[in-house]
């Protein structure tokens, strides 16, 4: 009896070292979390506020002609609407983080063009590729692939991995290319000849507030890609990756085309 008093402890004292542990790396993700998004949020929000400031200033010059101001208005204006997309895109990011971890992602099936939804990503993306110094191109098949999808969400698992292409694809060209690779499956491939993602993050990447390549210059949450594979799961699909460091990345997204298609 003595004995089988003492493994209940022994047990009772494993499971309070579990639940500690857990408590911690749960404070420590809380912590980490609140001081990427703070920083992230704030830095959108500094530019609008020097930008208000900016444009105030100049409004009450009186030396300065009515063609400079409303062009410095114009200027300031272009800056302000930026960072106000940047500052949704993060709220947005939020919000879907919010909705996975209480199991509230729905999805909205309708018969949907994904052909459709690539070309008008790509049009998007054109201009901020060329001042990348980059070159996205839309590959397609004969045929539009059409399957039964939420199109918002896979416009976003499409955006999400095209802007990843261009921020880390180091000004070379990138491509988006929709096929049916057979069967009752259509196929997103994002292609980008740039920096890669070294072999030990490659299954982290897809994890809460992971980012493939850490640095001052490399802004997110670090959660579109987390985002992004809930969004494709959700589907009944899958997402993968294959990269190598300085030879670029490959995400592959198969998805089922159901009975749309």
């Amino acid at each position: 009896e003595l004995a089988l008093q003492k493994q209940l402890l022994q047990n009772r004292l494993s499971e309070t070292k579990r639940l500690l542990r857990e408590r911690d790396d749960a404070l420590q993700s809380r912590d980490e979390f609140l001081s990427i998004a703070s920083h992230e949020l704030k830095t959108p929000l500094t530019s609008l506020h020097l930008q208000l400031q900016t444009m105030s200033r100049a409004l009450k010059k009186p030396e300065m002609s009515d063609e400079a101001k409303i062009a410095r208005l114009g200027k300031g204006l272009a800056v302000c609407e930026k960072q106000s997309g940047k500052l949704a895109a993060l709220l947005d990011e939020l919000l879907d983080l919010t909705r996975i971890r209480l199991g509230k992602l729905t999805l909205n099936k309708e018969r949907t063009d994904l052909t459709a939804i690539s070309r008008d990503v790509t049009e998007r993306f054109r201009e901020e590729a060329k001042r990348s110094g980059s070159e996205l191109r839309h590959v397609e098949g004969d045929e539009p692939v059409v399957g039964n999808w939420d199109p918002t969400r896979l416009d976003q698992v499409v955006t999400n991995l095209v802007s990843n292409a261009i921020k880390y694809g180091n000004g070379r060209p990138a491509e988006i290319r929709i096929s049916k690779p057979g069967g009752n499956a259509a196929r997103i491939e994002i292609r980008d000849e740039g920096m890669g993602i070294p072999p030990d993050m490659l299954d982290k990447i897809f994890q809460r507030f992971e980012r493939a390549v850490e640095g001052d210059s490399i802004s997110g949450l670090g959660l579109g890609l987390y985002i992004t594979r809930q969004i494709v799961e959700a589907h009944g699909g899958a997402i993968t990756v294959e990269s190598r460091v300085n030879g670029g990345s490959i995400f592959r997204v198969d998805l089922p085309i159901g009975e749309a298609g």
